[in-house]
């Protein structure tokens, strides 16, 4: 579903619903959950859009020249979030709305890296909560890419996680992100970190409101970053020194939740092709 897509459809919706603006909001949610999956690409912006109409207790007048002068504020907000999320070694994710994302910016610029670390595992922290981690690991099972014997393991991850045994459940998850990429994307033959890198870019949307690059940097220089002994780690989340029993710390929360998204975006990406 595409932005002029989208547009069209609030303004059918506006002129043949009223002018209140109770059942135009129902309406747009209506609309954006049937899209959910293809529309993923512009869930902020309709999370923004959204939110202006809650906001409104006056009628609305069919004018959506609001909507045009929103657009370059929310592109410039996306393209920081996707340096930010870069910097603080962070996977892509939608799942922010437009103030958090808005708040993190401001917290990123003026205090610093540090403090926006904190301020965005605080709010993953609030975000992945046990009724939200359910939810997802339920969605995950709907997947035509998840067959019976990985839904087996991804209920290993599931109870591992829940149990906060996170050295488990990161361990665990890290060869089902590569492994449901690699059946996703038919891949035959051998198959190496260059063959998968190359599987994600090939997933990549360089479109203006895709946050896909994040997928790609965080896989290359995140993910699959390489190890010295006995120096300081390049990565957070370095799949090949915990894999290789050279990262002995990488059992949190955080990580465990990190892995998690990874997975769900990639999943979705699948899913849309």
């Amino acid at each position: 579903m595409e932005i002029d897509d989208l547009r069209k459809l609030i303004r059918e919706l506006a002129i043949s619903i009223g002018k209140t603006y109770e059942p135009l909001f129902a309406a747009v949610k209506q609309v954006t959950d049937e899209y959910s999956e293809s529309a993923r690409k512009i869930g902020l912006e309709v999370a923004f859009i959204g939110e202006q109409i809650s906001k409104s207790l006056a009628p609305l007048v069919v004018d959506t020249t609001w909507i045009e002068e929103a657009i370059p504020r929310l592109e410039n907000s996306l393209q920081k979030y996707k340096l930010i999320l870069i910097d603080l070694e962070f996977p892509p994710y939608y799942g922010f709305d437009f103030n958090q994302i808005n708040s993190l910016v401001e917290v990123y610029e003026q205090k610093g890296k540090g403090e926006a670390k904190k301020y965005l595992n605080d709010l993953i922290g609030k975000e992945f909560n046990r009724n939200q981690i359910n939810i997802m690991f339920a969605n995950w099972k709907r997947s035509t890419y998840i067959n019976k014997s990985r839904s087996k393991i991804l209920d290993e991850i599931h109870f591992a996680h829940t149990s906060r045994k996170y050295f488990l459940s990161v361990a665990t998850i890290i060869p089902q992100i590569e492994g449901v990429l690699i059946r996703g994307k038919k891949h035959k033959g051998r198959v190496n970190q260059k063959d998968i890198l190359k599987l994600v870019k090939g997933l990549i949307d360089k479109g203006k409101f895709s946050i896909d690059k994040v997928l790609d940097i965080y896989f290359e220089t995140i993910l699959y970053t390489g190890f010295t002994l006995n120096k300081k780690r390049a990565s957070s989340l370095s799949r090949n020194a915990i894999l290789h029993g050279i990262d002995i710390k990488y059992g949190n929360r955080i990580n465990s939740i990190k892995c998690m998204i990874l997975f769900d975006y990639l999943l979705n990406k699948l899913d849309e092709q």
